[in-house]
C-alpha cells in the first residue's frame, strides 16, 4: 500500500481529461462526455501495490483531494489493468460516477500535455496538483 508522501508524475494526454467516455475502444455503452480518470503508471502501481478492482481487496478504495481547490474528497476505485487478469490498476476514477474527477481537473486548469503530481497523505487518501 502507499506510504505518506509517496508520488509520482505523470503527463496527462486527452483521454485522461475529456476523451473517456467519448474515445473508446468499445461499443459496449454510448459515448458520454466529461468522464475522466488519474493514470497510474505499472511501475507505481507495482511499486505501491495498488491493486486492480477485479481483485478481492480492500486497497482499491481511496479519496482523492486537489491541491489548493474547494473541491471535497472524491471517493475513487483503482481498476483497470494493462492486460486482461492483471492484478493492478491502471486508473483511478471516480466510484459509481467517471465524471467525479472533471471539477477537479477543472479547478486545477489542467490541459492535455500538462503534468500532474499524485502525492500519497496517506495510504487511502492522495492530493492531486498541476506541476
Amino acid at each position: 500500500m502507499p506510504k505518506e508522501n509517496d508520488s509520482y508524475t505523470i503527463k496527462l494526454k486527452e483521454s485522461h481529461l475529456k476523451g473517456w467516455g467519448i474515445k473508446r475502444n468499445s461499443d459496449t455503452r454510448k459515448k458520454i462526455e466529461k468522464e475522466s480518470y488519474i493514470p497510474i503508471p505499472k511501475v507505481k502501481a507495482e511499486e505501491y501495490s495498488i491493486l486492480n478492482s477485479n481483485q478481492d481487496e480492500e486497497n482499491i478504495i481511496y479519496k482523492v483531494k486537489f491541491k489548493n481547490t474547494d473541491i471535497e474528497k472524491i471517493e475513487v476505485l483503482s481498476s483497470g489493468s494493462s492486460k486482461a487478469g492483471d492484478k493492478y490498476a491502471k486508473q483511478f476514477h471516480g466510484k459509481g460516477n467517471l465524471k467525479a474527477l472533471t471539477p477537479g481537473y477543472e479547478a486545477l486548469g489542467v490541459e492535455i500535455g500538462d503534468e500532474i503530481r499524485i502525492t500519497f497523505i496517506d495510504e487511502k487518501t492522495f492530493e492531486v496538483e498541476k506541476v
